[in-house]
């Protein structure tokens, strides 16, 4: 199968809670949050796909999904947050 490759920027941010703890990586970037009841909060890459009939959407999330759509080799630089 040919395939192109096409590049995506997201950027944007959230209001965080101030309570949440901040989990940082072997580099020192903040890649998660730490919920209170222990759960993490990462960001992440997303496929948006329309149903059939446009009334709905499913997000996916996993490479293999994304692969048997069609949307290959996902590579991203960077995913991680700021704190400003």
């Amino acid at each position: 199968m040919k395939t192109k490759v096409y590049k995506f920027n997201a950027t944007g941010g959230f209001d965080i809670n101030k309570k949440f703890k901040k989990v940082l990586s072997c580099t020192g970037d903040i890649c998660a949050f730490r919920l209170p009841d222990g759960r993490s909060v990462r960001l992440a890459v997303a496929l948006e796909v329309e149903s059939k009939d446009g009334n709905n959407f499913k997000l996916i999330t996993d490479e293999f999904d994304m692969a048997e759509l069609g949307f290959e080799g996902l590579d991203y630089k960077e995913l991680t947050f700021e704190g400003v």
